[in-house]
């Protein structure tokens, strides 16, 4: 065994590292959520391939999204990937407007995210880096456009909110403040015959970049959804605009003057585009409730077709050619206003055909777990999620390791209490060289792989107990014998089965409340490993593994104890706690003395373990995890939100590290 003063030396008297930069998911797979493009789908092509910006992450009927996806067409499957998957962004200050432009002299295109605060984000689309960051200080932000407001060539940033319109250099500079000018939408074009650029803004204003006044106000407003281009070919932009209802409207700036209005219903948003290739632009109407997507010409206001939305209501709506196949494709989001699932689509503009739908996974991410769950001898990432009504039992998503593309998905675990998983476990319980996989998700039930589907080998239920639900499940050998034992967690209890019989080996007394977690190790001077039962009354519980005898309870004294892990060949464990605090118990062969608290976050602290190869602590708090050498980050994850970290596997053959929480699966290297 490693020497306990060994091991507590490499934690607490390690140098402090210095502050470290959060480093972004190489590659990630997220659940969309609801509202699906309401902050903007944007298409942009970057090193000669196209990629689609889709805002999503929302949860029940909110709209603001809190992250955002690039995609890219894969000719293979004849779908997209997500190639680039944000942090998350924080509930209270979502992404509300997104939009992509050559802004920075970085290479390529940049990505340009407003949030509701006011925040501005300018990201390098070709390197997925965080370029620049700056503050507007506009709350309860509405609008953003990107111009050359101040004509010296370079790219501004114009934001608004419901009373005010802003402009600040890329670099954040304050540029100007127009008080009383603003709107929940905004659009700059050349509108008018006068040099400067004009800003038209839902309210009704039009600010000239100049003179920076209001030079025209329709007492009316510009409706709720507002876009700009040249319509009529005579060299300046025109307004469209969307009532939010019944009208859609095209206005001159230069005569002040309506141009045309089109009589519809239930309108949820507009933009402009060119999708059959002719000299007319078209006008794209996204419809609310059961409606479609229809297209306009915008000089005969002709309907040209319509696309069948098969869900509720239409979020945004954009179009380019995004497959590479020459044609147009329209690109829009549904189902926000219904109970029901959301999507995005992309259908095809010459024949209105869907090509493709987004898949609808549910979030809750539990996992991942390693290894080669379908037999072709290749690792799998294995996550547990909610299946897409919230009904039966939870699904398993399996993805290629290597490039997290998703290979298959579970139909739902029949007779389990409960929708959502709690915990994973991967082990070849049998010995035939073939994984299993248990999920504790109310019962306990045990599924492999094969060429054919997913098949269930064994489950075990609550049965006769009082009440039990199972939360968490372990796999090991606890009596020495060659034979792996299931041990479960419930809600009051810790449980062992033998795999293959649902009757009862052992049960626990009354933990005081829901097993938060287990741990399974040798943590004191005898042979033999314990089991390690962390309970929600805060106490932990130790049991002799081979006679589950009761061994020791750590009463909480006051620390409110979030996780524990057991340390490899050190008699001791090690736990965190909900402020952040690391404590060491070491069993010095008359019970388990505490060492610590040892400050190694700043928040709750819900999964912790020591990498006895690397020699490093691995700790998962404030949704992200990290690696450290003692009491700070050498290396730390940007948020990916609620539950990050909790669940981490380590390939140390690919240097790969792999997490997941709420809204899906993320990679790193670091």
């Amino acid at each position: 065994m490693i020497p306990v003063l060994h091991f507590i030396s490499a934690i607490a008297l390690a140098s402090i590292a210095s502050a470290q930069v959060p480093q972004t998911a190489e590659r990630s797979y997220f659940a969309y959520g609801t509202g699906i493009g309401s902050a903007g789908f944007r298409i942009s092509a970057v090193n000669g391939n196209t990629e689609l910006l889709v805002p999503c992450g929302a949860t029940g009927f909110s709209s603001a999204a809190r992250y955002w996806i690039l995609h890219r067409f894969n000719p293979t499957t004849n779908g997209y990937d997500q190639v680039f998957t944000s942090p998350v962004y924080t509930e209270t200050n979502p992404v509300v407007r997104t939009a992509v432009a050559d802004v920075l002299p970085a290479n390529g295109p940049e990505i340009v995210i407003a949030t509701r605060n006011g925040g501005v984000e300018i990201w390098n689309q070709a390197n997925r880096q965080l370029l620049t960051s700056f503050a507007t200080a506009q709350a309860d932000l509405r609008g953003l456009a990107l111009a050359d407001v101040d004509n010296d060539g370079d790219t501004d940033v114009v934001v608004c909110t419901a009373t005010t319109l802003q402009a600040r250099t890329s670099a954040g500079a304050l540029l100007w403040t127009v008080a009383g000018a603003g709107g929940n939408d905004l659009t700059i074009a050349q509108m008018d015959n006068d040099p400067a650029l004009e800003i038209a803004l839902t309210s009704g204003r039009v600010v000239d970049c100049a003179t920076r006044l209001v030079q025209f106000q329709w007492q009316n407003g510009f409706g709720m959804d507002i876009d700009s281009a040249d319509i009529d070919g005579d060299g300046r932009a025109e307004l469209v605009f969307a009532e939010d209802w019944n009208w859609a409207w095209a206005f001159d700036i230069d005569t002040q003057l309506p141009k045309w209005s089109l009589p519809l219903g239930d309108i949820d948003c507009l933009t402009i585009a060119n999708v059959d290739g002719d000299a007319n632009l078209e006008i794209l109407i996204g419809e609310g409730q059961w409606g479609d997507v229809r297209v306009f010409d915008s000089v005969t206001q002709q309907q040209q077709f319509f696309v069948n939305n098969q869900e509720h209501g239409v979020t945004n709506v954009a179009a380019g050619d995004i497959d590479g196949d020459g044609q147009v494709e329209i690109v829009f989001g549904a189902g926000l206003t219904s109970t029901g699932p959301d999507y995005f689509y992309v259908a095809n503009a010459a024949t209105q055909a869907i090509e493709w739908t987004s898949p609808n996974i549910a979030g809750n991410f539990i996992g991942p777990v390693r290894g080669d769950i379908d037999g072709d001898g290749t690792q799998e990432l294995i996550c547990a999620t909610v299946n897409q009504s919230w009904s039966n039992g939870p699904v398993l998503l399996t993805f290629d390791a290597a490039t997290l593309a998703l290979e298959h998905v579970s139909p739902p675990l029949p007779n389990t209490s409960s929708s959502s998983p709690f915990d994973l476990e991967l082990a070849d319980v049998n010995g035939d060289g073939d994984m299993e996989l248990f999920v504790a998700s109310g019962a306990i039930t045990c599924v492999n792989r094969t060429t054919t589907g997913w098949s269930q080998l064994w489950q075990v239920n609550a049965g006769g107990f009082s009440g039990p639900s199972y939360r968490e499940v372990k796999v090991a050998d606890l009596d020495g014998n060659g034979s792996l034992e299931v041990i479960a967690g419930s809600t009051q209890f810790a449980h062992v089965f033998n795999y293959g019989s649902t009757t009862e080996v052992w049960r626990s007394f009354f933990l005081g409340g829901e097993v938060r977690e287990i741990a399974i190790g040798n943590t004191d001077t005898a042979t033999g490993v314990e089991i390690h039962a962390l309970s929600n009354d805060g106490n932990i519980y130790v049991f002799d593994g081979p006679t589950r005898a009761a061994k020791a309870i750590i009463q909480d004294g006051g620390v409110d104890r979030k996780s524990i892990a057991c340390v490899d060949g050190v008699p001791a464990f090690i736990t965190g706690d909900n402020v952040g605090n690391l404590f060491i118990y070491v069993n010095g062969g008359s019970g388990y003395a505490p060492i610590g608290p040892l400050p190694v976050a700043t928040g709750p602290i819900y999964s912790i373990s020591w990498l006895s190869t690397l020699g490093l602590l691995r700790v998962s708090a404030s949704d992200r995890f990290s690696l450290q050498f003692g009491l700070a980050p050498d290396w730390i994850t940007a948020n990916y939100g609620p539950g990050f970290g909790e669940d981490v596997s380590i390939d140390f053959t690919s240097a790969q590290i792999a997490s997941a929480g709420q809204f899906g699966l993320s990679i790193f290297y670091p």
